[in-house]
């Protein structure tokens, strides 16, 4: 199980050290280290064309569910939200898949709020709504 380092322990950073734990806990097969080589293999097993685009975001944890087809991204969000921008980063890159097996891995982002609450949010979904706005 990965091990959550946390640089000061103020009410902020307890919170989200606490948030991430009980993401590791609650979800099993979650981790917070190895994002961007884990979606590169999962683009390489699946038969991704074309270039890879760049990942711009690492997510606090990821889980990668083989049984539902989901790349899982956690957010703990203690103090504000994802960020509009940020939503739009990451639907823009799985927009960019194009997987030769058939497969649509769908990209969910799961926020837990500061109450320990979580909220799904289908990335593909959100993309095509920023792109109308």
């Amino acid at each position: 199980m990965d091990e959550i380092k946390a640089p000061k322990r103020d009410a902020f950073t307890k919170q989200h050290v606490d948030g991430v734990a009980a993401i590791l806990r609650d979800y099993p097969g979650a981790r917070t280290e190895g994002f961007p080589s884990a979606v590169r293999d999962l683009r390489d097993r699946v038969g991704c064309r074309g270039e890879e685009p760049a990942i711009n975001f690492v997510p606090d944890a990821f889980r990668l569910n083989e049984e539902t087809c989901e790349i899982e991204l956690f957010e703990v969000e203690v103090t504000h939200p994802v960020p509009t921008a940020k939503l739009a980063d990451l639907g823009w890159y799985w927009s960019q898949w194009d997987a030769e097996d058939g497969h649509e891995w769908l990209p969910v982002l799961i926020q837990i709020d500061r109450f320990g609450t979580a909220h799904r949010r289908d990335l593909s979904i959100a993309y095509f709504e920023l792109s109308l706005a």
